[in-house]
């Protein structure tokens, strides 16, 4: 029997984009040279020995994230540079298939754009580059509209299938083909690269980031690398529509009606019936579901799946946002911070500096992540089968096959993969830096949303009972081994005994003042080879007390 042929389609557009929209693609890497950067340095050294760089890129968005934040701000906060100046303008086309296929529920769709005509999305695009301590560089490439056209649901989440392929989309990334003035089409990760190129070898007349920053060996950052596919990690998805945001808030579910009469939202509250009115709100609510979660077959969504979907952490009036493992949503009126920025960062400031840090947390626990893994696994390699625990084991083992401490080459790997992780985990993770209720609820309930917090929180408890094994290993270790040092004293001091015997028969025979002094002399040294033999076993009883009471401090019993 044939498989049964794919399923055709049309696209039914509900929804219409005519506001300001900002689709920040999000990469994030490294610096390709290694260790920390420190940020106080570098924009000290920026303002005083590159003041034209400094006004151009830093300074304009600086001071709208010196408002939200509450920390040290020359340190604490990434620094975030814009790609060129203001008064470069650069645009790009996007020519849209007719039909493009996704596969849902083990049907494969071909969804058919009606009537056939050719459709083309024009941009204009913003790019800026964010560094952090930690040594990671975030990149954002920015797509605002840059015509009349006004974009649908299908628009949107074709371009959110370059960040999250779902739906064995991965296609598109080969088949959307974008197209600059005067350069042949290329895929999206191949722009990038083009314009990392060209500005890397761009005249001195106009300042620009790759080069004057990357490429300035005094900064040390290293050259800026090449993003590729492997570092598309997340999408902002900004769209400043009062019509549409009056629509969408509409056709919301509604929250069921208080005990005391009052019909008040709570933020992030859970929804439990379909909001009043004609079929028309469930298409909107299907559609926009859609563009949250990034879905072509949002039309088989059910009322259960559209209330989880359509949960904005955050509302007030004339703004929503919405949460995804791979994107940001907010759906807004009026914005004057995006309006007065989307020239220079291509976006909202109060919602692309969030955006960065969430992401770069992301990756951060990631690294973590895999560092702990590897700390269980022991040492990488191929075999699918691994025994937990298997460095902290090897410590226990070899305290029974050494006479002095055992090797320190596990130890010194352990703590190097050790340090990594701390590096990682505690000082690499950005902490809410945010000032405001806005921001701040941001940060975290996209944190929650996304599993970051319980995640740090569970990889903290893990290390910190690992951390106990490894030094109950070495407690074990040293413990073995000073035993075996305290019977080797013994033995020394044995035939120690037995040398001195034979020379006390000859003291013996001395006069009776250096009989005296002798005997003294050989007290004495009998006595300090006691101490010494003693010593080990005193300082690692001592050792062991502290550690356990400094366990019984940190983890108080329960009443």
């Amino acid at each position: 029997m044939r498989a049964p042929g794919p399923t055709a389609v049309d696209q039914t557009p509900e929804l219409a984009i005519d506001g300001r929209l900002a689709l920040a693609f999000t990469f994030i890497t490294r610096t390709t040279e290694p260790g920390a950067v420190n940020l106080g340095a570098l924009r000290s050294w920026f303002a005083n020995q590159r003041p034209l760089v400094h006004r151009a890129l830093i300074e304009p968005a600086e001071s709208f994230f010196r408002d939200i934040t509450s920390v040290r701000f020359e340190t604490d906060v990434p620094l975030v540079v814009a790609v060129e100046p203001p008064g470069q303008r650069r645009t790009v086309e996007l020519p849209l298939p007719e039909t493009i296929w996704y596969a849902a529920e083990g049907d494969r769709v071909d969804l058919r754009r009606r009537p056939p005509t050719p459709r083309t999305l024009r941009f204009g695009y913003r790019d800026v580059v964010g560094l952090f301590e930690s040594g990671r560089i975030v990149y954002v490439l920015t797509l605002n509209r840059d015509d009349d056209t006004a974009l649908t649901e299908y628009d949107l989440i074709e371009l959110e299938k370059l960040v999250h392929p779902s739906e064995q989309c991965a296609h598109l990334r080969n088949e959307l083909l974008w197209h600059e003035p005067g350069q042949p089409p290329r895929t999206l990760d191949k722009l990038v690269q083009h314009r990392f190129g060209a500005l890397r070898a761009a005249s001195g007349r106009e300042i620009n980031a790759i080069r004057d920053v990357f490429g300035d060996a005094e900064v040390n950052l290293g050259p800026a690398p090449d993003f590729t596919w492997a570092h598309l990690k997340s999408m902002g998805v900004m769209i400043d529509d009062h019509p549409l945001y009056d629509r969408v808030q509409s056709a919301l579910p509604r929250e069921p009606a208080a005990a005391d009469g009052a019909g008040a939202r709570p933020t992030g509250a859970a929804r439990s019936t379909p909001a009043p009115g004609p079929a028309e709100n469930g298409r909107v609510c299907r559609a926009f579901a859609g563009v949250v979660q990034g879905v072509l077959d949002f039309g088989r969504q059910d009322e259960v799946e559209l209330n989880d979907s359509l949960r904005p952490f955050q509302q007030s009036e004339g703004l929503m946002m919405l949460a995804h493992p791979r994107f940001l949503v907010e759906l807004c009126y009026d914005s004057r911070s995006f309006a007065k920025m989307e020239g220079v960062i291509g976006c909202c400031p109060y919602l692309l500096l969030p955006h960065l840090i969430l992401v770069h947390n992301e990756d951060v626990l990631e690294e973590a992540e895999r560092t702990f893994a590897l700390l269980q696994r022991g040492r990488a390699d191929e075999s699918r089968r691994y025994a937990p625990l298997g460095d902290v084991e090897e410590m226990v083992t070899r305290t029974d096959r050494w006479l002095f401490e055992p090797p320190t080459r596990v130890r010194r790997e352990n703590l190097e993969q050790r340090i990594a992780l701390f590096r990682s985990l505690v000082l690499g993770y950005v902490p809410n830096i945010f000032r405001y209720a806005t921001e701040r609820k941001t940060y975290e309930a996209v944190s929650d949303a996304r599993g970051l917090s319980r995640r740090r929180e569970t990889l903290l408890e893990r290390f910190e009972r690992y951390e106990k094994l490894v030094g109950d290993a070495w407690d074990l270790g040293s413990a073995a081994a000073g035993r075996r040092i305290n019977r080797l004293i013994i033995v020394l001091t044995g035939l120690s005994f037995i040398s001195a015997v034979a020379d006390f028969r000859q003291v013996l025979t001395f006069e009776p003042l250096a009989r005296a002094v002798s005997l003294s002399a050989l007290a004495l040294a009998l006595l300090a080879i006691g101490v010494v033999g003693l010593l080990p076993s005193v300082v690692a009883r001592r050792r062991r007390a502290r550690r356990a009471l400094a366990r019984r401090r940190a983890d108080p019993p329960r009443s």
